[in-house]
């Protein structure tokens, strides 16, 4: 198969938020990191007939935790401010060390006496954000694909991370996802549309795949536009998503929406004008 490799392109360097010492080229490069770790161990699986390097895990959580394991090591190795929790499967995954910035005496944290700020990783194929305990501070969460399922094309890449966003969370932002009466689930808890909201507002990386979509058209046409920020292909492919200095495809009814080429609002047959 392809090895994948990170579009510098899409590295959202001026307008991402990062936490602590974390840079955006230090995203990119842990996203790196973990294509070339990917691409080496399924060509060793496919050559030696054990089927794709995926195939050998039972569940897609369980990718997940593999892959925002790999990408939690890659931010740490290179930076002097990090540092992996000690305990494996304490939180927050990542420790920053430098400064007096301290969480809550009561914030719940394995094998250290004092907790400290840092950064939870999680991974996922379907854009969401589930934990087992309420998060609060920083939140580094990873959109992924497994491609071609079941074949093994040369000119496919096994895997590519689609999205790679951050943002600061409060206990009050998470839901409880309680297991069933009868379930051998453990108690999750996810962040709802809101609190992924504000995550997909801070892209660090993230591919044309990778911008989300939502119910809300507003919220779609927000991602868009955040996108085109570091995107300057899709930005000169989308000309509607931002005024023009002249004004001439902004709608005369609400200001908001804009025209398409033909003139058109598209939120014309939704009777928002007047909003």
């Amino acid at each position: 198969m392809e090895r994948p490799r990170v579009d510098r392109e899409l590295v959202n360097d001026d307008k991402a938020t990062l936490p602590y010492s974390l840079t955006a080229e230090e995203v990119a490069d842990a996203i790196q990191s973990v294509y070339d770790y990917w691409y080496e161990v399924n060509e060793w699986h496919i050559e030696n007939g054990y089927g794709r390097f995926h195939e050998q895990f039972r569940a897609n959580n369980a990718i997940g935790g593999f892959v925002s394991d790999r990408v939690t090591r890659a931010l740490v190795d290179p930076n002097d401010g990090l540092e992996l929790n000690p305990a494996d499967d304490g939180y927050p995954d990542i420790h920053y060390t430098r400064g007096d910035r301290t969480w809550p005496d009561d914030f719940p944290e394995k094998a250290k006496d004092e907790a400290v700020p840092g950064v939870e990783v999680k991974a996922s194929r379907d854009g969401t954000i589930t934990a087992h305990h309420n998060v609060e501070g920083w939140v580094l969460g990873i959109h992924y694909n497994i491609n071609a399922r079941g074949r093994t094309p040369d000119d496919v890449v096994p895997i590519s991370i689609l999205s790679v966003r951050v943002a600061s969370m409060d206990e009050d932002d998470w839901e409880e996802q309680p297991s069933g009466e009868d379930s051998n689930r453990t108690n999750t808890t996810t962040l709802p549309t809101e609190a992924l909201h504000e995550l997909r507002k801070n892209p660090v990386y993230q591919t044309r795949d990778g911008i989300p979509q939502s119910r809300d058209g507003d919220w779609n046409t927000l991602y868009k536009r955040i996108h085109a920020l570091f995107d300057a292909e899709f930005r000169e492919s989308n000309p509607t998503l931002f005024p023009k200095s002249d004004g001439s495809n902004v709608c005369d009814g609400c200001g908001r929406f804009f025209k398409n080429d033909r003139g058109v609002s598209s939120h014309r047959s939704r009777g928002k004008c007047g909003d």
